[in-house]
């Protein structure tokens, strides 16, 4: 399994290596990492570099660690932003992946849920009534507990979006095709699916697999679906049989 985002470690891998069993040795943070390739089949990565990891970055994953449920939207924005630039490598560190999961199984248990006028007021909007501007922005105002949920599924399409560009970054770097698990937010994403007791994080975490697709991930990721169809929950079924319709014929 590859369970390290660092894709400088990978570049080692794409100088002219005979198909024989090497060892390259790299001093990281003080402590020697070993990268062994067998064949030049797949890397395997011991410890990371997070050396060279942003403050900005570094920031960013306290943010989504410990920041209010708005400052943690403000910065799932900001990664979903980088991930277009430049600067989109700094974002495949695994802590930002672990920091994206955090959100995920926050307990929001707590938080300020919607006022029981802006209960009132949805209602009378669902009803067709007519009500004033500020009545319409005060109805559609998350609250804390309301956004805190929405981040957890913005959460899980980004660490999917990160799992797409590690991908291609291996690919490009190195000539090899990683397989579905060997993808380090790939087991997780399965098990917060299986596991979760909510509903809408089992949903939006088979929603992530399928971003992840691809031809190469099928055999991995069809029997996920296939599971998914029994599921008592009729969204995540419709989901599930959606999907398995376009696996199944592309």
């Amino acid at each position: 399994m590859i369970d390290v985002q660092d894709l400088s470690v990978y570049d080692l891998i794409s100088q002219n290596i005979p198909a024989q069993e090497q060892v390259v040795s790299k001093k990281v943070q003080n402590d020697t990492f070993l990268v062994a390739v067998q064949n030049v089949k797949k890397p395997t990565v011991v410890a990371p570099d997070t050396t060279k990891i942003s403050p900005v970055v570094n920031y960013m994953i306290q943010e989504l660690r410990t920041g209010t449920p708005q400052k943690q939207t403000e910065n799932i924005y900001l990664i979903n932003k980088a991930l277009n630039s430049n600067a989109a490598v700094q974002f495949l560190d695994e802590n930002i992946t672990n920091a994206l999961f955090d959100v995920v199984n926050k307990d929001t248990s707590k938080l300020k849920k919607p006022t029981s006028k802006q209960i009132k007021l949805r209602k009378k909007i669902e009803k067709g009534e007519n009500i004033s501007s500020e009545q319409v922005k005060t109805a559609l105002t998350l609250s804390d507990s309301e956004t805190a949920e929405r981040n957890k599924v913005y959460a899980l399409a980004t660490i999917a979006k990160i799992q797409n560009l590690l991908y291609k970054e291996i690919t490009k770097r190195t000539g090899l095709k990683p397989k579905f698990y060997d993808m380090p937010a790939a087991a997780k994403l399965v098990e917060e699916y299986k596991n979760n007791a909510d509903k809408n994080i089992q949903k939006a975490s088979l929603e992530a697999i399928y971003i992840m697709y691809k031809p190469e991930f099928r055999n991995d990721i069809l029997p996920i679906f296939e599971q998914a169809v029994t599921s008592q929950n009729q969204e995540i079924s419709l989901l599930a049989q959606d999907v398995l319709h376009v696996i199944k014929t592309k």
